[in-house]
């Protein structure tokens, strides 16, 4: 089946309405480097990767589509179930469906099934040899809870694990999590409150598994008032038979361009004291200093930061609380993010995951419009309307690209100048979703501003924001990166068109 999928993608004939996105890059948060490739269609999702990662040859391929209102995945995909604080990954060479509803969201996946696979920006795939599958359902409720069930086999690991979630108003949160990952037991929760306005209170719990056993325990307090912030926290880490305690002190002052921060950090085997200035010059530049001592040792930092439409670069100091027995530690982090001509992107981040260790990752990317289409546009074959609905797609600094908006049935990519549009038969109104688990741009974006519905000849303006930061966590990895995660529009007759794009027929 996977060796059919590359076929399709490799021999799939231009058709109208295309867009393909082409990534490829290294890293070492995943060892390993390779590239992929992506094809959106009218009614189909196409994906394909190679490359050498986590110590062996990588290579996957998938095709996902709406049958029956379901989503459904054929070939390589990694299945990320996050719930109540949990991140866990797997890897399934076979079939997925999702189904979803207001109240409850339903996955079933069978096949291949493991933990093996390899997540990065760049390349995505599954590498298993056990036969296995499992479900995952969540359920919500009207009075702000959740909950949370997974049952997994995958070879001789057994996965069962619960959760729940409860929100009451802005006051109140609670998340619990227990049960056995992959034969490992699993107990995680937190706590946050907030009895008015200005002060938060938090007590929290996780489980770490990759690269090392590891828990983490934390609890504090905050409050801000106007330009003033304090706060006091207690961590607590255990890992390879070694814990750690330690207590901080914090407050911090804005004013103007100016924000000053001072920290007080005690652990059994050091004491740090930091200042941290940030200098918000305007919109587009940040510059920090940073001043700590230990153990009777005094060094220096600087760092800042410039954003404009086409560079974004960053580098920022921050204390953080780390599971591998050192406590308190100054981290550096590093993000570069620059788009070039012809829709192409070039990305770089440093990040220091909670077990110490300091990792990058390198990617860029291109995506192109393919076929007859108009710039910007995605329409579906039987599609040949008269009606033009446009807008545009931007943020705080400009016109956005690889925007994914979808108009009724059909989803439309924004170009380099943040503009889509599709053809539509009729002048009555369309629904529209802005869709950012699918935008071909890089980074984690949301949505500021969207409308609801468009008519023809009336451009709509649809803001977003994005923020550069990795999703990085040491537990087993969640996907949040496979671009296939959002339907496209529905086909009647899928095993048809796979055979006969593998044939090269069209």
């Amino acid at each position: 089946m996977k060796h059919l999928l590359i076929a399709a993608l490799l021999f799939c004939p231009v058709a109208r309405g295309q867009v393909l996105l082409l990534s490829g890059g290294s890293s070492s948060l995943t060892p390993g480097s390779g590239a992929s490739a992506t094809l959106y269609l009218p009614d189909a999702t196409i994906y394909g990767a190679i490359g050498y990662g986590a110590g062996r040859f990588q290579y996957a391929a998938s095709d996902t589509f709406l049958w029956q209102k379901s989503i459904v995945t054929v070939g390589s995909k990694q299945i990320g179930f996050g719930f109540s604080g949990v991140g866990l990954g797997l890897n399934v060479d076979g079939i997925s469906i999702e189904h979803k509803t207001k109240e409850f969201d339903v996955v079933l996946f069978a096949g291949a099934v493991g933990v093996s696979g390899y997540s990065t920006p760049f390349m995505i795939s599954a590498s298993n040899t056990h036969g296995g599958g499992g479900v995952f359902i969540s359920r919500k409720f009207h009075d702000g809870v959740k909950l949370y069930n997974l049952e997994a086999v995958n070879g001789g690991l057994q996965t069962a694990a619960m959760g729940a979630q409860y929100d009451y108003r802005r006051t109140f949160s609670a998340t619990l999590s227990a049960g056995v990952v992959n034969n490992a037991k699993l107990l995680d929760g937190s706590l946050t409150y907030h009895p008015w306005q200005g002060l938060n209170l938090y007590i929290g719990r996780q489980d770490y598994f990759s690269p090392f056993r590891a828990t983490g325990d934390d609890a504090g307090v905050n409050y801000t008032w106007n330009q003033f912030s304090v706060g006091a926290a207690l961590n607590e880490s255990n890992s390879r038979a070694v814990t750690v305690k330690g207590e901080s002190l914090t407050g911090s002052f804005r004013e103007g361009i100016l924000q000053e921060q001072v920290g007080y950090y005690h652990t059994s085997s050091r004491t740090l004291l930091n200042s941290n200035s940030v200098e918000t010059i305007n919109h587009r530049y940040i510059f920090s200093e940073s001043v700590s001592r230990s153990n009777g040792v005094t060094s220096f930092s600087a760092g800042g930061g410039y954003t404009s439409n086409r560079l974004s670069v960053t580098l920022q100091h921050s204390i953080v609380f780390l599971l591998n027995g050192e406590g308190y530690q100054s981290v550096t982090g590093v993000s570069l993010s620059l788009k070039l001509p012809h829709d192409s992107a070039v990305n770089f981040q440093t990040v220091t995951v909670p077990t110490g260790q300091t990792l990058y990752t390198a990617y860029g990317t291109n995506y192109a419009q393919i076929g007859d289409a108009i710039p910007g546009q995605v329409v579906s074959h039987q599609i040949a309307g008269n009606f033009v609905i446009s807008g545009i797609c931007r943020d705080k600094e400009g016109p956005v690209s690889g925007c994914a908006v979808q108009v009724g049935k059909i989803i439309a990519y924004s170009n380099s100048q943040g503009e889509w549009s599709i053809r539509a038969k009729k002048k009555d109104a369309q629904a529209v979703a802005v869709l950012p688990a699918v935008f071909t741009t890089p980074g984690d974006w949301e949505i500021v501003s969207s409308p609801d519905s468009a008519l023809p000849g009336k451009p709509l303006e649809i803001v977003v924001k994005r923020s550069q930061n990795i999703p990085v966590t040491t537990k087993p990895a969640t996907d949040t990166t496979a671009p296939a995660e959002t339907p496209p529009a529905s086909r009647k007759n899928f095993w048809k068109r796979l055979w006969n794009a593998a044939l090269g027929r069209g």
